[in-house]
C-alpha cells in the first residue's frame, strides 16, 4: 500500500479522525434539550452494543480521498478496527458497535467515535466523551474501497483517561464546539489545572494554555466558570490603573523608533521591531513582516495594538508598556480568543537610540564568537531532544510530520539569515547557529505545552 500523509482534525493534542488518544465514554442517551448530569435515580441503560461489525462497514477499506493514495484508511472487523494514518504500521484496536441514528457508534474501551452513513459513504460526525456529543468543525467523508494490505499491524491498548470531563473539555476546545464546552463546564466542579488528552489535572497543557487556542466564545464560557471578569473587550483587563482605553490614529511619538530584543542576533544594525506613526514591522530571523494595526489605543503608559483578519474578525493584539528609559515591555500578547499566549517570562524591547555604542560592539563581538555559538547550539540541541523524548510515543508519532517540517523550515531560515550576515565565514556560521538556538528555544516551549 502506498505511503500516505496524515491529515489531522486538529493541530493540538493529536486529535485526528480515529487517531491517537481520543478517549470517550458512552453513557446514557440524552434528551433534545441537551445532555444533563447523570442522576442517581436514573436506571442504567442495557448495553445494546455488539462485537459484530455492521454489514455495511465490513469487508472494505474506508479511505479519506482516493482509494490508491488516500490520506487515511480504516477497516471495521468483528471486535476490532484497523487504522492506517500514514505511519510505518497500521494500528489495531478492540471495539464494539452500536446503531446510532443513520449510522453507528464505534465504541472502544477508551473512546467512542460517531459515524453517519450517507449515499454509500461514511461521514465522521464527532466524539462522545463523558456522555457529551462533541462535533468536529469539519466532517471528513470516507469512501468505500477494496480491503488494503498492511505491511505491519500493531495492537494499541486503550488510553488511560483520569477524569473524562477534563478530557471532554480538552476535545471541545480543540474541536471549537462551544455548545459542548458550555455543557461540559457546567458539569465540572472546577476547570483549574490540566486540560489534556489524559484528563489529568496534574499534567500539561493546563487550562490557560488551552484557552490560548480556544475560540472567543469558549474563552468567555470558561472564564465565567472561573469567576474571572473579562471585560467587554479583550484589552479591558490590561488598562493602566483602570484608565479607559482611548483610540488614537497614530502611535504616540514616545513609542516610535527601532527596538531590539537583548541577546538577539544582529543588534541595532538589524532591529527586531520598527514602530512608525501608523505602522510597524518585525524582523523574524531575517524575514520582515509589515503590519498595519486595525486599531491603536492608549491607556496611561500602555499602548494597545489590535489585529484583525481580512474579514474583520478580532485576531488578537499586543499590550506594550512604555518604560522610563524608553524601552518597551510586552505586558500581554493576546490570541483571537482574548487569552494571553503562554510565555516563559516578560519580553523587553530595548530602544536602539538609547543603546550605548559599546553595547553594539559587544553584541557584534558575541555574534562573531563561533565557540560560544557552538556551545549554545549544543545546549539547545540537548534541550529540544529532551523535550521531544518527554512526549509519549503516541504523541511523538502524531507530531513527527510537523516536527520534520519545522526542522526543514528552521534550517532554511537560518541559512538565509547567515547568508545576509556581514563578516567572515566564522561570523556567518555563528549567526546561523544562534538563529537555530533561538528557534529551538521557542520550539521547546511549544513541545512542553502539548
Amino acid at each position: 500500500m502506498k505511503s500516505v500523509q496524515v491529515i489531522a482534525l486538529s493541530a493540538l493534542g493529536g486529535v485526528a479522525l480515529a487517531g491517537a488518544a481520543l478517549g470517550g465514554y458512552m453513557l446514557n442517551q440524552r434528551s433534545n434539550d441537551g445532555p444533563q448530569a447523570p442522576s442517581s435515580a436514573e436506571q442504567p441503560v442495557a448495553d445494546q452494543s455488539t462485537e459484530e461489525a455492521p454489514a455495511e462497514l465490513a469487508g472494505a477499506a474506508w479511505v479519506q480521498g482516493d482509494c490508491s493514495s488516500g490520506s487515511s484508511t480504516y477497516e471495521f472487523e468483528n471486535g476490532r478496527t484497523i487504522d492506517f494514518m500514514g505511519f510505518p504500521e497500521a494500528e489495531r484496536r478492540a471495539v464494539r458497535y452500536q446503531k446510532y441514528e443513520n449510522g453507528w457508534k464505534v465504541i472502544r474501551p477508551d473512546e467512542t467515535h460517531i459515524y453517519s452513513y450517507q449515499n454509500g459513504n461514511l461521514k465522521f460526525e464527532g466524539f462522545e466523551i463523558a456522555g457529551e456529543l462533541i462535533r468536529t468543525p469539519q466532517s471528513p467523508v470516507l469512501k468505500r474501497c477494496p480491503k488494503a494490505t498492511f505491511e505491519k499491524i500493531v495492537d494499541v491498548p486503550p488510553a488511560s483517561i483520569k477524569e473524562p470531563l477534563r478530557y471532554a473539555l480538552f476535545t471541545a476546545i480543540t474541536m471549537k464546539d462551544a455548545q459542548a464546552a458550555e455543557r461540559i463546564v457546567a458539569r465540572m466542579p472546577s476547570v483549574e489545572g490540566g486540560i489534556n488528552a489524559g484528563g489529568d489535572p496534574d499534567k500539561k497543557p493546563d487550562i490557560d494554555t488551552m484557552l490560548s487556542t480556544a475560540t472567543r466564545e469558549i474563552y468567555l464560557i470558561v472564564q465565567k466558570k472561573r469567576g474571572k471578569s473579562t471585560g467587554s473587550k479583550p484589552e479591558d483587563s490590561y488598562a493602566s490603573n483602570g484608565t479607559p482605553w482611548q483610540t488614537v490614529s497614530t502611535f504616540p511619538e514616545m513609542i516610535q523608533g527601532e527596538f531590539i530584543v537583548p541577546d538577539r542576533v544582529g543588534g541595532c544594525s538589524n532591529p527586531f521591531m520598527t514602530i512608525r506613526p501608523s505602522s510597524f514591522s518585525r524582523n523574524v530571523f531575517g524575514k520582515i513582516f509589515e503590519n498595519e494595526p486595525a486599531r491603536i489605543a492608549v491607556s496611561g503608559n500602555r499602548v494597545w495594538i489590535e489585529r484583525k483578519t481580512d474579514d474583520g474578525r478580532f485576531d488578537g493584539g499586543n499590550v506594550l508598556e512604555i518604560q522610563p528609559d524608553g524601552s518597551l515591555v510586552e505586558i500581554a500578547n493576546l490570541t483571537p480568543s482574548g487569552a494571553p499566549v503562554p510565555t516563559s517570562g516578560t519580553v523587553r524591547y530595548l530602544r536602539c537610540s538609547a543603546q550605548p555604542a559599546s553595547a553594539d560592539r559587544a553584541a557584534s563581538a558575541e555574534t562573531g564568537d563561533l565557540a560560544n555559538a557552538k556551545a549554545a547550539y549544543a545546549r539547545s540541541t540537548d534541550a529540544i531532544t529532551a523535550a521531544w523524548q518527554a512526549l509519549s510515543p503516541e504523541r511523538r508519532q502524531a507530531l513527527l510530520p510537523s516536527q520534520r517540517a519545522w526542522i526543514r523550515q528552521k534550517m532554511t531560515d537560518c541559512k538565509n539569515l547567515a547568508a545576509r550576515t556581514p563578516g567572515a565565514a566564522d561570523q556567518k556560521e555563528a549567526a546561523r547557529l544562534q538563529c537555530e538556538v533561538g528557534l529551538d528555544r521557542l520550539r521547546v516551549q511549544q513541545l512542553k505545552t502539548i
